[in-house]
């Protein structure tokens, strides 16, 4: 015993016992650290759920962007090739109609006829170029659309 309760007796007091705390604490502890964790992985997926929102507007933006850089690019052709404009625009509209196949196999027999079309009469490099550009966008374009309503059931 203590020095200050020598001599004291204390047998006539309660004897009290007092609770021990320490499982409810770990219990509660494990709980408290559970529930961090919890919110933690929320966080970070909400986090990057934003992240990928971000990018695939950044994205989107980038291809519409580049899409009217396109189409500036063959309205240019038109002016710039003022003595084959109807073969211009004979074969953009061929092109164009790429994108109304319902079949790869559609697709890529339009595609082919539509390049063979450049081929024959095109005879400017920059003008068969930049056709080819937008036949080649066009066709993977029809393409992967056509695969996506196929894998989807549509």
């Amino acid at each position: 015993m203590d020095k200050k309760f020598k001599g004291v007796d204390l047998s006539h007091l309660p004897n009290i016992n007092i609770p021990d705390f320490t499982p409810d604490v770990r219990v509660l502890n494990e709980h408290y650290l559970k529930v961090d964790r919890e919110m933690q992985e929320e966080r970070y997926a909400r986090y990057m759920e934003e992240e990928r929102y971000k990018q695939e507007t950044l994205n989107t933006l980038k291809n519409i962007e580049k899409n009217t850089g396109d189409i500036s690019s063959l309205v240019s052709l038109l002016h710039e090739n003022s003595g084959k404009q109807n073969e211009i625009l004979e074969i953009m509209t061929n092109i164009m109609s790429i994108g109304t196949s319902t079949t790869t196999d559609e697709a890529e027999s339009m595609y082919r006829t539509v390049m063979n079309k450049i081929n024959t009469n095109i005879q400017d490099v920059e003008t068969m170029d930049k056709l080819t550009d937008y036949c080649k966008l066009f066709y993977h374009t029809a393409k992967a659309y056509i695969q996506n309503k196929i894998e989807n059931g549509g």
